[in-house]
């Protein structure tokens, strides 16, 4: 009888939705970021990484930036397992600064030990709901590759030294009851 595995790909395409707001900063206006979603599928998710704008609408502006890829690894599979448990499993979303001053998206992870350095290194890391694709697909590559810790070994011997070493032998006890 053969087994059947199934290989989950390690590289989810995304595309990721950002607001630009212009709001009063002392004298002058200035630009505020935000990253509003993050969508899967279809023709959203080419290849070539662009920004394109959608939406313009009473000083708010949309941009879609496609080209952008979900890339899981092994060894992250511990941060994974953990971004899922949250009562808000996330992506985030990294971002470099153009020649503007303005974000782009450079890389999206599901990795928050990762976005953690980035913000380190004062780094624009930018947070977004998990759309429900990558969840499932997240979910699955956890359970196909997680593999708990072992716990410490620790011998019998060093047990019982621990707990009656202090205290006497436990028949020395009952014998002089």
């Amino acid at each position: 009888m053969s087994e059947e595995h199934t290989f989950l790909p390690s590289r989810f395409p995304v595309s990721v939705v950002m607001q630009r707001q212009q709001v009063q900063q002392g004298p002058g206006r200035a630009s505020r970021w935000e990253v509003v979603g993050a969508v899967t599928g279809g023709n959203l998710c080419e290849a070539q990484h662009r920004r394109i704008l959608v939406r313009s609408h009473g000083g708010v502006e949309h941009y879609l930036w496609m080209g952008l890829t979900v890339v899981l690894h092994k060894a992250d599979v511990e941060s994974y397992r953990y971004n899922l448990a949250a009562s808000s499993p996330s992506l985030f979303v990294i971002c470099q600064q153009e020649e503007g001053g303005d974000p782009a998206p450079v890389l999206v992870t599901a990795d928050f030990e990762q976005a953690g350095f980035s913000m380190e290194r004062n780094g624009t890391v930018f947070s977004v709901p998990m759309p429900a694709e990558i969840y499932r697909w997240l979910e699955q590559y956890v359970v196909e590759n997680y593999v708990p810790p072992e716990p410490p070994k620790r011998k019998q011997e060093k047990r019982e030294q621990e707990a009656y070493g202090r205290q006497g032998s436990p028949g020395a006890e009952r014998s002089t009851r």
